[in-house]
């Protein structure tokens, strides 16, 4: 017997907090690229940052792109524009950059200290 499960009725629509949506990401992320730069601008279907190494960069944004601040998803618009932000993405078929994730804030910590060897 299969039951379907309105997760968005059940659970108020937002994840909890360390929650992935895909069932690969916490294994096998998607996105080879790690880049970190500030946010000089953001419209629809793209983002826009500034690195210190490779200068702009622009990347088109996907319609399942994820805004993460502080351990929480968070609105496209709610970007910090003055800090870092942390960017995973990866090329699409045609070669051109595409967005999978856009991270800034504080690093959440674990609640229990991890042992020190």
């Amino acid at each position: 017997m299969i039951h379907v499960v309105n997760v968005e009725k059940r659970f108020g629509g937002r994840g909890k907090v360390g929650s992935v949506k895909r069932a690969t990401e916490s294994f096998a992320p998607r996105g080879s690229l790690s880049v970190t730069g500030v946010v000089r601008d953001l419209q629809t279907g793209f983002l826009e940052i500034k690195t210190r190494q490779d200068g702009t960069m622009r990347f088109r944004l996907r319609a399942d792109t994820l805004f993460v601040r502080d351990g929480r998803e968070v609105a496209a618009g709610d970007v910090d524009r003055t800090g870092p932000v942390f960017v995973r993405a990866g090329y699409d078929l045609n070669g051109e950059l595409e967005v999978f994730q856009v991270s800034w804030g504080a690093i959440v910590q674990p609640a229990i200290p991890l042992p020190r060897h």
